[in-house]
């Protein structure tokens, strides 16, 4: 890896490219609490009763915590991963998987 990183173009391997759309994920993650406060009032005024809620907004604390997770993320970026899914929501970028030798050598 010293040898690697040694070289004249080892600069470029550290340079991190891959980058989330984190304007994206925050209108995501406003829009998904917005979701959640709509149904509170819907709630609250008797349009909805709390099952139909329950129900809507089954998914909604997961998927907000998801995209909160990948925004969280994307500022650790790790240059010395390769581009992948985060696992988290399955869309942004955020490096998860190791470099193989082959990059390093």
């Amino acid at each position: 890896m010293v040898s690697r990183l040694s070289r004249p173009d080892a600069a470029e391997v550290l340079i991190d490219t891959v980058r989330p759309d984190v304007a994206a994920q925050r209108s995501e993650a406003a829009a998904k609490r917005a979701r959640l406060g709509q149904l509170a009032d819907l709630l609250a005024d008797g349009t909805l009763t709390r099952e139909a809620v329950r129900t809507a907004s089954a998914r909604l604390p997961a998927d907000l915590a998801d995209v909160e997770a990948c925004m969280a993320d994307s500022g650790r970026a790790d240059v010395l991963s390769l581009p992948g899914m985060c696992g988290r929501c399955g869309r942004c970028s955020t490096p998860t998987v190791s470099a193989p030798s082959s990059t390093l050598c």
